[in-house]
C-alpha cells in the first residue's frame, strides 16, 4: 500500500519452503521463544499469528510472506537457524531495526537455502555475522556487494562448510573496521576463485583456518591484505590442495604468535615465499608445512625462532624435501620436536647444528622413516630433559652410523624401537645411555655385525640384543 506517496511493507521477507510430504510440519524461523511472526500470507490466504512450525495442507515448495515484529528484539542471532526446508528468501525493507547489531548463526544449518537476496537488507548497524551462512551447503553463490558490512568487526566462520559455494561476490565491500577472519572459508571445498583485492584488513587479528579446507583453490592472491596486527594463523591454508605456490612476500607478520598447521596438508605447494616473515613472536609453530608433500626446498635462513616452544612434526612427510638447512635455527626454548622430520623419505641432508636442545622433553619419532639420510650430526644436541625418544630413528634404512654419545638418557625415559628397522646401521656410540632396564630397548631388523660403545649400566641389555657385534664398554 502507500502512504504519503512512500510504498509501505506489511511483510518482512518472502521466502520458500518445500515439504516432502502432505501435512508436513517444518520450521519457519528460528527460537520461537524470541521471534514471533505477527501473520504469514500463502497465496490470498492471510494467516494471524501463526506458529513458527507450521504444517503445509501438500507437498512441494510454498512460497510465502511473512511479518514479523522486531521491534522489542535486540538481536538476530540464530534467526533461522536449522530452518532446513528453507529454500529461498528476499527481505523488505521493513525488517530493520537500528538497534539489532548481531547477526551470528542467522542462517547457520539452513541446508537446502539455495537463493538468497540482501538487496534491501539494511544492515549498516551490524557489527557481528559470524557463522551467518555455516553449514548451507548448498548454497552455491553468494552476493555480497549489496550487502552492507562497513561496521561488521567479526567474520568467524561466516561461509564454513559451505560445501557447493563456487563463487562470492565482494565489489565494493567495505572491511574497514574487521577484526576477526577465523576460519571464515573454512570447509568451502568447492570454491575455486576468490577475489580478495577489496578487503581491507589492517585492524584483523585473527587468520585461523582463514581458507582451510578449500580444497579446489588452485591460487589466491593476497596482495593487498595488511597483516601487521595479525596474531594467529594457525591453518591458515591447511587442505589446500591444489595450490602450487604462494607468494606471501607482502606478508607483516611480526605481531604472529601462532603458525601451527598454517600450511599443512598443501599437497601440490612446490614453492613458498616466506623471505620476509618476522617470526621472533611466534611461540607455536607444530606441524606447520606437514603434508607438503610436494614441496622440493624452503628457505627459511630469515626465520628467528628464539621464542618458538613446538615445532613438533613441522615437517612431517614432507616426501619431497632432500636438504634442509636449519642452521640458523635458535631452539633454546623448544620443548617438542617429536615428529619433526617424520616421514621425510628422500631428505639426504639437515643441517641443525646450532640446534640447543636444553629444553626438550619430547623427540619421539623425530626422523621416523627418514629413509634416505645417511648421517646425521646431532653433537649439539642436550638431552637431560628428554623424556620420550620412541621410534627417534625407526626405518632409517640408509643410516649407517650414528654417534649420539652425548646423549644422556636414563632408565625414566622410553626409548622403545628407538634404533628399530636401522638396517644398514653398524656403528653406534650411545656409551651415555645408563639403563638397567631393557624391557623398552629393541633393534630389530639390524645388521648380523656391528660395533657399538655403550655404558657399563647398558651393557647386559646391548650384549643380549646384538649377540654377533663388537660392544666396547666406556
Amino acid at each position: 500500500m502507500l502512504a504519503n506517496g512512500k510504498c509501505i511493507f506489511d511483510y518482512s521477507f518472502r521466502a520458500t519452503y518445500y515439504t516432502n510430504k502432505d501435512n508436513q510440519e517444518i520450521k519457519l524461523i528460528g527460537n520461537p521463544d524470541i521471534y514471533k511472526i505477527i501473520k504469514m500470507k500463502i497465496g490470498e490466504e492471510r494467516l494471524m499469528n501463526p506458529p513458527s512450525k507450521y504444517a503445509f495442507s501438500s507437498a512441494g515448495n510454498h512460497t510465502v510472506e511473512i511479518q514479523i515484529d522486531i521491534s522489542q528484539i535486540t538481536s538476530f542471532e540464530n534467526f533461522f537457524n536449522s530452518a532446513i526446508n528453507l529454500i529461498s528468501i528476499s527481505f523488505y525493507p521493513s525488517f530493520y531495526n537500528e538497534n539489532i547489531k548481531n547477526m551470528s548463526g542467522f542462517f547457520e544449518g539452513c541446508t537446502s537455502l539455495v537463493s538468497i537476496d540482501m538487496s534491501n537488507f539494511q544492515s549498516q548497524n551490524i557489527i557481528n555475522i559470524d557463522n551467518m551462512f555455516n553449514n548451507c551447503k548448498k548454497l552455491t553463490f553468494f552476493n555480497m556487494s549489496t550487502f552492507n558490512i562497513g561496521n561488521v568487526k567479526s567474520m568467524k566462520n561466516l561461509f564454513q562448510k559451505c560445501s557447493s559455494l563456487i563463487s562470492i561476490d565482494f565489489s565494493n565491500i567495505n572491511t574497514n573496521n574487521l577484526v576477526d577472519m577465523k576460519g571464515m572459508f573454512g570447509g568451502c571445498i568447492s570454491l575455486i576463485s576468490i577475489n580478495l583485492s577489496n578487503f581491507n584488513t589492517e585492524k584483523v587479528t585473527n587468520m585461523y583456518s582463514l581458507f582451510a579446507d578449500c580444497q579446489p583453490l588452485s591460487s589466491i592472491d593476497l596482495s593487498n591484505f595488511d597483516t601487521k596486527s595479525v596474531k594467529d594463523m594457525a591453518g591458515m591454508f591447511y587442505k589446500c590442495y591444489k595450490i602450487t605456490s604462494l607468494n606471501l612476500s607482502n606478508f607483516n607478520t611480526k605481531n604472529v604468535e601462532s603458525m601451527s598447521g598454517m600450511f599443512s596438508e598443501c599437497e601440490s605447494l612446490i614453492s613458498i615465499g616466506l623471505s620476509n616473515f618476522n617470526i621472533i613472536n611466534v611461540s607455536d609453530m607444530p606441524y606447520m608445512f606437514s603434508e607438503c608433500i610436494s614441496l622440493e626446498t624452503i628457505n627459511l635462513s630469515n626465520f628467528n625462532t628464539k621464542n618458538v616452544l613446538d615445532m613438533s612434526g613441522m615437517f612431517e612427510n614432507c616426501e619431497s624435501l632432500k636438504i634442509l638447512d636449519l642452521s640458523s635455527f635458535n631452539t633454546e626454548n623448544v620443548i617438542d620436536l617429536s615428529n619433526m622430520f617424520f616421514g621425510c623419505k628422500n631428505l639426504i641432508t639437515v643441517n641443525f647444528s646450532n640446534f640447543n636442545t636444553q629444553n626438550v622433553e619430547n623427540m619421539g619419532h623425530m626422523f621416523y622413516g627418514c629413509e634416505s639420510l645417511k648421517s646425521i650430526n646431532l653433537s649439539s644436541f642436550i638431552t637431560k630433559k628428554v623424556r620420550y625418544m620412541r621410534l627417534m630413528f625407526y626405518s632409517c634404512y640408509s643410516l649407517t652410523s650414528l654417534n649420539i654419545s652425548n646423549f644422556y638418557i636414563n632408565n625414566s625415559v622410553d626409548i622403545l624401537a628407538m634404533f628399530d628397522n636401522c638396517n644398514k646401521l653398524t656403528f653406534i656410540d650411545i656409551s651415555s645411555f645408563h639403563i638397567n632396564i631393557c624391557d623398552d630397548f629393541s633393534f630389530s631388523a639390524h645388521p648380523d655385525k656391528g660395533e657399538i660403545f655403550v655404558s657399563d649400566d647398558f651393557f647386559n641389555c646391548i650384549n643380549e640384543s646384538l649377540p654377533n657385534w663388537k660392544i666396547t664398554k666406556r
